[in-house]
């Protein structure tokens, strides 16, 4: 009984994966490297930017936790300080390409992906839990997760 569920979460995490690259490459590559991206259209190099940064983000996974931590040091500062000034910039410049893309449906959700969309989340939440708990110092830290 537990495949199911198992294959759910890898499914969503491979998912998230690519989620957390696009996240990354495509303000780099429009902002930083000023590329033309456009939902239809990356140049190379962000794909190349794409691929560097799955390389760095499977090696800190491979290399364990400790690896984990201390990108995350970097990383969850650099998140909320870069991710601040990409809204800010987003604001400034009137850019909406990405909300627009979020906000344009394709037709109305059926019960059953309502009830699918509901159950994953429950499942990979469900699952997602223990990788929170595991590596608390303390009981109160573990509850509080």
């Amino acid at each position: 009984g537990s495949y199911l569920p198992s294959a759910m979460i890898s499914f969503t995490q491979i998912g998230w994966f690519g989620v957390g690259l696009a996240m990354f490459a495509i303000p780099v590559a429009k902002e930083l490297m000023g590329l033309d991206v456009t939902p239809d259209h990356m140049p190379w190099q962000g794909y190349v930017l794409v691929v560097i940064a799955g390389i760095l983000m499977t090696a800190s996974a491979y290399y364990g936790i400790k690896s984990l931590t201390i990108v995350s040091y970097i990383a969850v500062p650099a998140v909320a300080i870069l991710g601040t000034v990409a809204m800010i910039m987003a604001v400034r410049s009137g850019d909406s390409s990405l909300v627009d893309q979020f906000s344009k449906g394709t037709k109305d959700l059926g019960v059953i992906a309502g009830a699918g969309l509901v159950i994953g989340s429950f499942v990979s939440g469900g699952t997602a839990t223990p990788n929170f708990t595991r590596f608390a110092k303390s009981l109160a830290q573990r509850v509080l997760s």
